[in-house]
């Protein structure tokens, strides 16, 4: 995103604002004015976009699910498959530790 903005983007609209969206608020806003955060935010917003590959769309319906936002984690497009392992779950709560840590560092 960073990229693209500084190419002249204004604006992200992407799978992964499902689980984040304050920070790419914050890269589109602050990017001119904090260009050394925004390198740390980009950074973290495209390592984290890795997740998608982790049974999207099943693991943002899951993140919604725990902060209240949807009742299941139903998808029309797949089952919830290999997402329900420990293992995709654990590296979910990492990611949203981390980006919940930044926005705090942040002030937002």
């Amino acid at each position: 995103l960073l990229a693209s903005l500084q190419a002249g983007a204004h604006g992200y609209s992407g799978v992964m604002t499902n689980f984040h969206p304050e920070l790419y608020v914050w890269l589109c806003d602050n990017w001119q004015t904090e260009p050394e955060k925004a390198i740390i935010v980009s950074a973290y917003l495209s390592t984290a976009s890795l997740a998608e590959h982790l049974d999207y769309p099943i693991c943002a319906k899951d993140y919604q699910l725990s902060i209240g936002n949807f009742k299941t984690v139903a998808s029309r497009t797949r089952e919830a498959g290999n997402y329900y392992s420990a293992h995709f779950q654990a590296n979910m709560q990492h990611m949203i530790r981390l980006g919940e840590t930044l926005k705090k560092q942040l002030g937002i």
